[in-house]
Formats: structure tokens, C-alpha cells, sequence
């Protein structure tokens, strides 16, 4: 079996990490809206009937945790895919 060019191994590896951690994060950050304000967060934080308060709360915890969320993802990512190879991946630089 071929394997795939150092560079789209790191590629695929971190965009498919990223995208686990956006669908686990949106869902907890969801969750603890919840939990937080007893109702479900905002659909669209853009419509007219959602307080600029809550649009911009949610807007910018959702934001954050993603980011967060998403950079811890591909480190892991990269980490493991590091220790697999056993050297830093060609693709990978500062």
C-alpha cells in the first residue's frame, strides 16, 4: 500500500481533526448555553429578535472555544502524527 506524500498526510490529518473538534465544541458550547440560560442558543445571532447582548455573547464564546478547540485539535494531530512517522513531518513549520 502507497502512502500518502508527508505534506497531504499532515494536510488531511489536521483538517480532519479540526473538523472533529468544531462539531464536539459547537455542541458543548450549545450544551452549556443551555445549562447556563436555560434556553437554547440563538439559530442565527444576525436575526432581529435576538438582543445584540446575546448575539454578541454567544457570537464571541462560540468563536473562541472553536478557535481553542480547533488549535488544540491539530496539535494533538500533529503530535501523533510526529510520533507515528518518527520525525517531524516535512510539511510542518513554524
Amino acid at each position: 500500500m502507497r502512502m500518502l506524500p508527508e505534506d497531504r498526510l499532515l494536510a488531511l490529518t489536521t483538517m480532519a481533526a479540526a473538523a472533529a473538534a468544531t462539531v464536539m465544541v459547537t455542541q458543548l458550547t450549545e450544551r452549556s448555553w443551555r445549562l447556563a440560560f436555560g434556553e437554547k442558543p440563538p439559530d442565527n445571532p444576525a436575526a432581529a429578535e435576538v438582543s445584540w447582548g446575546e448575539a454578541i455573547a454567544y457570537s464571541a464564546a462560540l468563536g473562541l472555544l472553536v478557535g481553542l478547540g480547533r488549535l488544540v485539535a491539530k496539535r494533538l494531530a500533529t503530535s501523533g502524527l510526529e510520533h507515528h512517522l518518527g520525525h517531524r513531518p516535512s510539511g510542518l513549520r513554524r
